[in-house]
């Protein structure tokens, strides 16, 4: 039997045992209201049904629980394997993708002069591209945040081989001291350092002599 016909199956048998509590319920409900106006007491009348719908509501939540748990072992037996069996091709396919990505960008990129990054520090290319901006500019960038120029060239954690500008921050909004992952670009007090990419740069103050 698969998941929907056991799915249907189960769902009949849901509503034929649902209707019968249903009739069994609205009898206790009739019997409970005649005898309590008999009396002539409303206050006992409400606390019994307020107690048989809460019971009816625990029964209904256990139905329901049971009903669920039986179609996902169902489920469970057809798919799981399967299942996991994509996950693992999509992630292997991911982690070639990364590879190859990574092994691109290390063939294509050019040293950069003055970069510290353990690709260019090993390069013994002359012909090394001179970065736009020096130690020592003072730069904006996203149209609010300046600094000065302590570092630019490629981070090893940061999207390599893209050009980060190491910052001094006029104010403390930074998110580093110039360090990342213990390997130090330049130093500046704790939370006055930040690594922007150079495309963030939108321009460059001249420095009043």
């Amino acid at each position: 039997m698969n998941a929907e016909c056991f799915e249907s199956v189960t769902l009949k048998e849901s509503k034929m045992s649902s209707t019968d509590e249903d009739k069994k319920f609205v009898s206790h409900a009739v019997a409970f209201v005649i005898g309590h106006t008999r009396n002539g007491s409303m206050v006992p009348l409400c606390a019994s049904i307020a107690t048989m719908l809460k019971l009816e509501n625990e029964s209904l939540k256990q139905q329901v629980t049971k009903l669920q748990s039986q179609l996902h072992s169902q489920a469970s037996k057809g798919f799981n394997c399967d299942l996991d069996s994509d996950l693992q091709k999509q992630f292997n396919l991911l982690l070639q993708f990364k590879s190859n990505r990574k092994k691109h960008k290390h063939k294509s990129y050019k040293a950069l002069k003055g970069c510290l990054c353990d690709s260019c520090e090993k390069s013994l290319d002359e012909s090394a591209i001179r970065p736009p901006l020096k130690k020592g500019d003072k730069v904006v960038i996203s149209g609010e945040i300046s600094g000065t120029v302590c570092y630019i060239g490629h981070v090893d954690k940061l999207s390599f081989p893209e050009i980060f500008v190491g910052l001094h921050l006029d104010e403390a909004v930074g998110d580093c001291n110039g360090s990342i992952e213990e390997k130090i670009y330049f130093e500046t007090p704790p939370g006055y350092g930040m690594f922007a990419p150079l495309w963030s740069i939108c321009c460059l103050i001249e420095n009043e002599m």
